[in-house]
């Protein structure tokens, strides 16, 4: 036991719960933290003095677990109203699964691969590809959209397994290892820091056979950088009751940003809904480099132009 657990133990070891309950309470944490700080407290490898030291290492420690609280959040309250992003989202999930299993027959891989959709959403590849023949399991943080997943895989008669997980913490939930790993439509720029796209990599690596591919889509952030545009392009989708428009906004601080998804659509009554995230632009040589860094053997960039898909893909090889 280090010297800084002594000196807390012998000082307030009779008011300590009383005194971290008040100091969480006036720094705006849950009670739920009081069990986890008390955690902290027996940790040997912290050096804790007083209450600030507690409160600091709740911050370092579960700093990570707030963000995936707020993406959770986020794709949970988006998860009834995914497909109105797109015109039309059946039509969405076959043509991208078609690009996708054209990249997988490039790299010499077929229908018998065995596929983990680290970041499914609603299915909107995972759906597709169990259609093309391929073995899916499909695992997303966010219970709301595994939820509206199953509902939409069942209905088309897509055989797929749906679990939750975190994919900075694959090892948690599975003990395979996969042919190919993919994780689309922007989901590695979640991780608001170097640190935490690194583990997010090694997550996934873990979870890849020796061989195997790992493919991902992020937004052309390369370019974005360069204005830092405050606004996304609008989407307009006329349907048989009137248009649906969808857009964000991007408040920038440095190269992360809060986006905000709003859907207008007056096919019925006029409704209007909103919601919010936060992301990290995350260019393509350091996303480039965390994969050469943790044993990728190649590793190439394709673009919409050549593709078909609407963001830039990486493949990488292990």
């Amino acid at each position: 036991m280090s010297a800084g657990h002594n000196l807390i133990s012998n000082e307030v070891s009779t008011s300590f719960d009383s005194l971290l309950s008040t100091s969480l309470s006036a720094c705006g944490y849950k009670t739920k933290l009081r069990g986890r700080a008390n955690e902290l407290y027996k940790l040997p490898s912290l050096q804790i003095n007083n209450i600030c030291d507690i409160i600091i290492a709740i911050n370092v420690h579960y700093s990570g677990e707030k963000l995936m609280d707020i993406i959770q959040k986020f794709y949970d309250d988006l998860a009834s109203q995914y497909d109105k992003l797109f015109f039309d989202w059946d039509a969405a999930t076959d043509e991208q699964a078609e690009i996708l299993h054209k990249l997988f027959a490039d790299y010499g891989i077929s229908e018998s691969a065995n596929i983990l959709d680290c970041a499914c959403g609603i299915g909107t590849q995972a759906i597709g590809l169990a259609k093309k023949g391929y073995s899916v399991t499909a695992s997303d943080i966010s219970e709301g959209e595994l939820t509206e997943a199953e509902k939409r895989a069942e209905s088309c008669g897509a055989g797929i397994r749906f679990l939750k997980a975190d994919f900075c913490t694959l090892d948690e939930a599975f003990t395979e290892k996969f042919d190919i790993i993919i994780a689309m439509d922007n989901a590695l720029p979640h991780m608001l820091s170097a640190d935490s796209l690194e583990k997010a990599i090694q997550s996934i690596s873990n979870q890849l056979s020796d061989g195997g591919i790992f493919v991902a889509s992020i937004r052309d952030y390369d370019e974005l950088l360069k204005s830092k545009p405050p606004y996304s392009p609008p989407y307009i989708h006329k349907t048989d009751k009137g248009q649906r428009v969808s857009f964000q906004t991007w408040d920038w601080t440095d190269d992360n940003y809060k986006l905000t998804q709003y859907i207008i659509d007056d096919s019925e009554s006029l409704q209007v809904s909103r919601f919010e995230c936060e992301y990290r632009a995350t260019r393509r040589d350091e996303l480039t480099r965390l994969l050469m860094k943790h044993r990728y053997k190649t590793i190439e960039w394709k673009f919409p132009e050549e593709t078909g898909f609407y963001q830039p893909i990486v493949i990488a090889r292990k």
